[in-house]
């Protein structure tokens, strides 16, 4: 649908408007938005019956503001009605490929440092796109505190997945692929823990469990976190994969005297062993 609209500019528009028009609508459709779809059905069909260009144009101009705006407000971001389309379009392209940046750990320089979110929002603009901080900062009256700690929680899963590093290990391309699951699904407290210690992927067990128990790192967690904290060590650690389930089992039954704890704990731990661990002959 957007390429019969940008065919219909080509023939009506100047190359300048075509482009940022062009560039508008091929945002709108990489991030799956369907914002204004009726109405620039409507305007196709009247292509026709509109012989002055000039309102048609205003039209698919309107058409892309009020949508670029609409997505831009679903991220909780408010802004003024002053805002050009241009300046739109920066900003959410910043939004909608937070997680793709090359380098998150620069994001997550600016998530930190003491700004408001409205200046944290402005500077990863300024990041991301060709425009200046201060070009985009008086366009943005809030962005929610919600917004933020999604952005937050999107950079450290990127930041803790980059961390994962290879060693020599036959299995690794599927220890691997279980851990990064595990870490973007559930962001299991111990992974940060037993990663500030320099400890490796494939580590032994015991050295992980006696760093793990020494230091209460997950005593404190309720019943499903513990379980899944610990499939955490045992997956990150040198245990074979057709031994896991077993080393597992045998971990939760030792940590608790309480049968109703440990089938309350087991429930989800075996749930996610066989989300991971299918095609494993134990």
């Amino acid at each position: 649908m957007y390429d019969t609209i940008l065919l219909v500019l080509e023939d009506i528009a100047t190359p300048e408007q075509t482009l940022l028009y062009s560039d508008g609508f091929k945002l709108l459709e990489e991030i799956g938005s369907d914002a204004h779809t009726e109405e620039l059905l409507t305007i196709i069909g009247l292509q026709d019956g509109i012989s002055d260009n000039t309102i048609l144009i205003s039209r698919i101009h309107d058409c892309l503001y009020y949508a670029l705006k609409d997505v831009i407000q679903q991220y909780e971001i408010i802004i003024s009605d002053e805002i050009d389309i241009p300046v739109m379009i920066a900003l959410l392209r910043t939004i909608s490929n937070i997680e793709n940046y090359s380098i998150p750990g620069i994001i997550n320089d600016i998530l930190e440092q003491d700004l408001s979110n409205e200046e944290m929002l402005a500077n990863l603009v300024e990041l991301m796109t060709e425009y200046k901080e201060d070009e985009v900062f008086d366009y943005i009256l809030s962005y929610s505190d919600a917004g933020i700690d999604a952005m937050k929680a999107i950079i450290d899963s990127r930041i803790q997945y980059d961390r994962l590093e290879e060693v020599d290990d036959p299995q690794l391309p599927s220890k691997l692929d279980r851990l990064k699951k595990i870490i973007f699904k559930y962001n299991p407290v111990v992974y940060e823990s037993i990663r500030g210690q320099g400890f490796r992927v494939g580590t032994s067990l015991d050295i992980l469990l006696d760093y793990v128990i020494s230091h209460e790192v997950i005593d404190d967690l309720n019943t499903v976190e513990f379980g899944r904290n610990l499939f955490f060590v045992v997956a990150f650690s040198d245990v074979s994969d057709n031994e896991v389930k077993k080393v597992l089992l045998d971990l939760i039954d030792n940590s608790s005297d309480d049968i109703y704890e440990l089938e309350r704990i087991k429930g989800p731990v075996m749930s996610l062993y066989n989300e991971l661990y299918s095609n494993i002959e134990v």
